[in-house]
């Protein structure tokens, strides 16, 4: 393979190697991000629940204030 030859593949390598190390880099950041997301979320649906929890709590405080006591 003459000089040229080797140098042009040795070119075409290393630019194939850096387009998959870029692909991969996107890749991996892609991922984190959906992570991060799905971290957000799901914080999101605890404080929620917790909220919930407390407004079901004061309504049955405040259906046991209405209702006549059985004693």
């Amino acid at each position: 393979m003459a000089p040229v030859a080797v140098e042009q593949s040795v070119a075409a390598l290393q630019a194939e190697l850096e387009r998959v190390r870029h692909e991969h880099a996107l890749a991996v950041a892609q991922a984190e991000h959906g992570r991060l997301l799905a971290q957000a979320e799901a914080q999101h649906l605890r404080e929620r629940l917790a909220a919930r929890g407390e407004h079901i709590a004061d309504l049955r405080g405040m259906l046991a204030a209405l209702l006549p006591s059985s004693a």
